[in-house]
């Protein structure tokens, strides 16, 4: 019902832009925040870092400055969205605090990162590269560890198993964490899930 939903709302919004004269002229962008699970890992809803989750949809659409029907593979964040719009627009596609880059560079072939990094409300962390994704459940104290190219539904949990590629994707979140967090500043998905144990907080005061 959603689908058909957001189907019909993305052709209102196309039919008004023809009706205006606009539509070639117009940047058109459908993405979204997140995925759903239907199931996979006994789940329904988007509460986990998995792939259903994580991996969503980008469609853009712009006569003569993107190609038509180019199905472009590579890593890309929301954060990248802002510098791929200025860029396409004619804008400096560098913002001051932003990380994100322009995703245009993809379109010729050209990678912008080997890795990218993800957070939970739920106290999850992951790190995803074109080959593997692990998954840090933090309350649980437990790691999920996935061969995404061979295993894209992520239903083998290599973790434990996996000696190289396990290790090495441990230390890369730890140390990404670490850089991410200011001199003296306590890790705050930590913090979060002592105050719960304790039973402080917003929510235990």
């Amino acid at each position: 019902g959603e689908i058909a939903y957001m189907d019909r709302a993305i052709g209102e919004v196309f039919q008004a832009l023809r009706d205006e004269g606009v539509f070639d002229e117009t940047l058109v962008i459908v993405t979204s925040d997140h995925g759903e699970q239907l199931g996979q890992h006994n789940a329904y809803g988007h509460d986990a870092l998995h792939d259903s989750v994580t991996h969503m949809p980008l469609v853009m659409r712009y006569p003569g400055k993107l190609p038509k029907g180019r199905r472009v593979k590579g890593l890309g964040q929301h954060i990248d969205l802002l510098p791929t719009i200025l860029e396409l627009t004619g804008a400096p596609p560098k913002v001051p605090g932003i990380d994100g880059q322009s995703l245009l560079p993809l379109l010729e072939g050209t990678e912008l990162r080997d890795r990218i990094f993800m957070e939970h409300v739920g106290r999850q962390r992951a790190i995803r590269t074109k080959e593997w994704k692990l998954i840090h459940f933090i309350d649980r104290g437990m790691y999920e560890l996935y061969h995404v190219a061979r295993d894209p539904m992520e239903v083998i949990n290599l973790e434990g198993e996996e000696e190289k590629e396990g290790p090495l994707l441990k230390g890369a979140l730890q140390e990404w964490v670490k850089t991410s967090l200011k001199e003296g500043e306590e890790d705050p998905m930590l913090a979060s899930r002592e105050r719960r144990r304790l039973g402080v907080g917003p929510r235990g005061e």
